[in-house]
């Protein structure tokens, strides 16, 4: 009996694949490319009539979280504690900015704001009051337009007063608001982090920078190795991932300018290049003007939406890096996190995308595919050891910015490095480690 019901069970399998078989067939016979065509799609089928860019307002590249001892710890982004804590600190956010009472401007000094319970959201760009009119509808009387360009919002947490300050990096002045309208919610979130949502704790140093200790006596840490490489690896690899920038793959011509290793595809309406060297691939919407200039929240949500169908090369762990305003809609520049670390991109940007009118213009992308070569131990270097071989050269006193990042080395590895910016931006890399046996 149980060998009859094994074979009615293999047979309604095999039955269930071979219908399963001729729907792919008759699917690729009859070119049904519904599963490949995204970025068409998406980019003639985005819905603006959203409830301003809803789904995202502006991610910050870092969100810190301090507990009355000048330190703080630095939320890991890959952790589903990191969406929580965003969601209910964008809807204070919200309530804060509509409720709360605009202050003026108030001189701040970073060592004091970090003796107290807080919570800091760090932008890479600089935003301004209309941004936030746009994400928050707020109220004419509330003063939103005085607040001056930020890339910082800290928050403290004082009794049952909230104060939020609006300021820039390295600014020493802040625009204030206090709101006084319980909200628990988000210090409810804050309460409940545990160590495996944070990267780590941080000190905050005399000068203002920031310093990541390794918790180890000895200093000897385990470290990836981290290969960040273009993962196509020939034409027919090409050819594949351009197909899904159009309608309709069969009408695409193919072509290829030798002198500067490009190979172009294009069709009425659209033009991808991809240059075999850099991995570099330059897509372009070439149908004449459409709809009329969108606002940067809609805009932004319009490119967001447009990158994040590519299925083949996902583009994940990414922030807004700047972004320019044209006459016809924003050119937003992106860059990629590593392991929760900044990457520094030190000659060109990873991803740009042109928005005009409710359509992805062009998009320019790098392609990389992040995989982890091995582990080996090392022994980190201080910050200490790195500041002093700074000084080697240059003047201590005009270090304006101390953090670690990744750099991309020309075998294509991503090196842990101490990065010191000085006062006038100019960057300088430091190995952050000596690898041991």
């Amino acid at each position: 009996m149980m060998k009859v019901l094994k074979n009615k069970s293999d047979n309604i399998i095999l039955g269930t694949l071979i219908l399963l078989s001729l729907y792919q067939t008759t699917k690729l016979w009859f070119g049904d490319f519904t599963d490949y065509n995204f970025f068409y799609n998406v980019n003639n089928a985005i819905d603006t009539n959203i409830e301003s860019g809803k789904e995202y307002f502006t991610e910050p590249r870092e969100i810190r979280v301090g507990r009355s001892n000048n330190k703080f710890m630095i939320l890991d982004v890959h952790k589903a504690k990191f969406a929580d804590v965003y969601k209910e600190y964008t809807r204070m956010l919200n309530n804060a900015l509509n409720e709360g009472e605009y202050k003026g401007k108030e001189n701040i000094k970073l060592s004091e704001l970090y003796k107290k319970d807080f919570i800091e959201a760090l932008y890479a760009t600089d935003l301004n009051s209309d941004i936030l009119n746009e994400e928050f509808n707020i109220k004419e009387e509330k003063n939103i337009n005085k607040i001056s360009k930020f890339d910082r919002i800290y928050v403290s947490f004082e009794n049952e007063k909230k104060t939020l300050y609006f300021y820039r990096d390295y600014s020493r002045v802040a625009d204030v608001i206090e709101y006084k309208i319980e909200d628990s919610k988000l210090a409810s979130e804050i309460k409940e982090l545990r160590d495996i949502d944070v990267i780590n704790a941080v000190k905050v140093n005399i000068n203002g920078y920031r310093i990541i200790p390794f918790n180890k006596k000895d200093e000897r840490v385990s470290l990836t190795d981290f290969m960040w490489k273009n993962p196509i690896s020939s034409d027919e690899g090409v050819d594949s991932y351009a197909n899904t920038y159009f309608e309709n793959p069969s009408n695409v011509w193919k072509k290829e300018d030798n002198k500067n290793d490009v190979i172009i595809y294009g069709d009425d309406l659209n033009t991808v290049r991809y240059h075999r060297e850099s991995g570099l691939v330059e897509y372009s919407n070439n149908e004449i003007k459409g709809s009329s200039k969108m606002d940067f929240i809609k805009s932004y949500y319009i490119a967001r939406t447009f990158m994040e169908q590519d299925e083949i090369y996902p583009i994940r762990d990414i922030y807004l890096k700047s972004y320019i305003e044209t006459e016809e809609g924003y050119n937003f520049k992106f860059e990629y996190l590593i392991n929760n670390f900044t990457y520094l991109n030190k000659d060109k940007i990873s991803i740009e995308v042109l928005v005009e009118g409710n359509k992805v213009k062009t998009l320019k992308r790098y392609l990389r595919k992040l995989s982890v070569s091995r582990l080996f131990m090392a022994k980190m270097k201080s910050y200490i050891e790195i500041a002093n071989e700074y000084a080697k050269n240059y003047e201590i006193a005009d270090i304006r910015d101390m953090y670690m990042g990744y750099v991309l080395d020309d075998s294509d590895r991503l090196d842990l490095s101490w990065i010191i910016e000085n006062k006038d931006g100019k960057k300088y890399v430091f190995n952050a480690y000596e690898r041991v046996k």
